[in-house]
This record gives C-alpha cells, structure tokens and sequence, in this order.
C-alpha cells in the first residue's frame, strides 16, 4: 500500500528477514516475529527513539569477515531488509509506512574497512527511518518500495520535450 498523500513510483519490493528490539541501552537484542512501529517513534518497547535498517546484502558481506569493523559490536538493527532502497525511498509494510531518512552510521576513522575498502557496505546498507504511518510489521512481510515522485517524473519528462 502506498501512502496517499503522495503518489509515488514504485519499483521494488523488499522482504522484513528480521526484526529486533533493544530494551536498554547495551542490551542484546529480542529477535521478534512481529513488532508494532509506532508513528513518530520506533519499535514498540524498543530503547531507541529511530528505526535501523539493514540491507541483507550488508548483513552477510559482515558475517564473511574475519576480523569485525570497529563498528559492528555498536550496530543496533531494528529490521533486516532483503532488496533494494536508497535515502528518501518511501517503504510501505501493510498498514506501516516508514521513510529511509538521510541520517548514515557513524564510520570510524581507524576502522581498516574503511581505508581498505573504497565504500564500506554499511556506508550504504545502513539505514534509520521515520515512521509515516505506525502499524504492525512481521517477519516474512513484503513491502512496496517508492522511489521517486510521479510529478518530478512527469515534469522531468516535459522538460525533455
């Protein structure tokens, strides 16, 4: 379902793998089949005032590593994705709807996967989301992901004649 203030191209789809909830602080996370994503919020019951996202692609280029990034052990991810978004995409679970905001992980300087590798994948995998429309998510959900605006592509395309 696609938000209906604002008409979008949809191209993709992802998939929820995982869903995760950190009560404290330095807790452990609570691996969820479900969660209740509260608009204006996060994760119901969830310590942290935003929603992580993760790109499985991201998630498994770290499980191949032998040495974890500086980074790793910090990572609080709410919700591991499988496919496709970038910053503004627009992601639609049933009734939930989050927008991927501009806001990227902190990258350490001292971290050798970011002198040895040109672009980190987390630089580009990890994300956090406002959540548009609250409602609840499960693992195994599909969702709609919505690029860009049908009027920027509409006057893209006059300016083109």
């Amino acid at each position: 379902m696609i938000s209906p203030d604002a008409e979008r191209c949809v191209s993709l789809t992802v998939k929820i793998m995982e869903l995760r909830r950190y009560t404290a602080k330095d807790s452990a996370p609570e691996q969820l089949q479900e969660a209740r994503l509260i608009s204006g919020s996060g994760i119901e019951g969830d310590y942290h005032q935003n929603v992580s996202l993760l790109t499985k692609a991201a998630a498994l280029w770290m499980e191949s590593l032998t040495i974890p990034g500086l980074c790793f052990e910090k990572l609080k991810v709410n919700i591991l994705l499988d496919g496709s978004f970038s910053h503004g995409s627009q992601l639609s679970f049933a009734d939930a709807i989050l927008r991927v905001c501009a806001k990227q992980k902190y990258c350490f300087p001292a971290c050798a996967y970011r002198q040895d590798v040109p672009a980190c994948p987390l630089a580009g995998g990890m994300f956090f989301a406002d959540l548009l429309r609250g409602g609840v998510v499960h693992v195994e959900d599909l969702g709609a992901v919505a690029t860009a605006p049908l009027e920027m592509s509409a006057n893209l395309s006059r300016s083109l004649d």
